[in-house]
Formats: structure tokens, C-alpha cells, sequence
């Protein structure tokens, strides 16, 4: 689940600021793509290992306008999920 957290969270950061300047127009690639990210972090059970986990990040333009539209900020949506 802190995956997940962390994904979306990264997400947000990376896609702010290239959707809050842009219109509302949508393509059928804005309906369909996806972004993979890598989520590095070191766990620090025993001894320190690097871990690396993948999200992947569905219509990230799509779910933007969708809270923009119903006027969720992305501080209040980081809030909502535990972040």
C-alpha cells in the first residue's frame, strides 16, 4: 500500500505542472497511456538494501482534470489517501 502512496505522490509532482498549464482538450492517447515509474527506496530491516518497486500511472491527464473539475486540490487528495 505505501507503494501506491508513494506512486501517486510522485505522480502529482511530475504532472503538475505540465496539465495546470495546458486546456482541456483530450486525445485518444490522453484515454490510454500510461507512465512507468520505478519507486527506489532503502529499507533498513537487518542490514541496508536498496528495493525497487514499480507503478505504473493510468490517464495521470484524465484523473487530473477529474479533481480539478470537482475542485480537489492535490494537497487535499495527498491528504485523503494518507500522505
Amino acid at each position: 500500500m505505501l507503494n501506491v502512496m508513494l506512486g501517486i505522490r510522485k505522480s502529482l509532482k511530475e504532472h503538475y505542472f505540465i496539465y495546470n498549464s495546458k486546456d482541456v482538450d483530450f486525445t485518444e492517447e490522453d484515454l490510454t497511456c500510461k507512465y512507468i515509474n520505478e519507486l527506489i527506496y532503502k529499507r533498513n530491516n537487518k542490514s541496508v538494501k536498496e528495493v525497487s518497486e514499480t507503478f505504473i500511472d493510468y490517464c495521470p491527464k484524465v484523473f487530473f482534470y477529474l479533481r480539478k473539475w470537482f475542485n480537489i486540490d492535490n494537497k487535499a487528495y495527498l491528504k485523503s489517501i494518507g500522505l
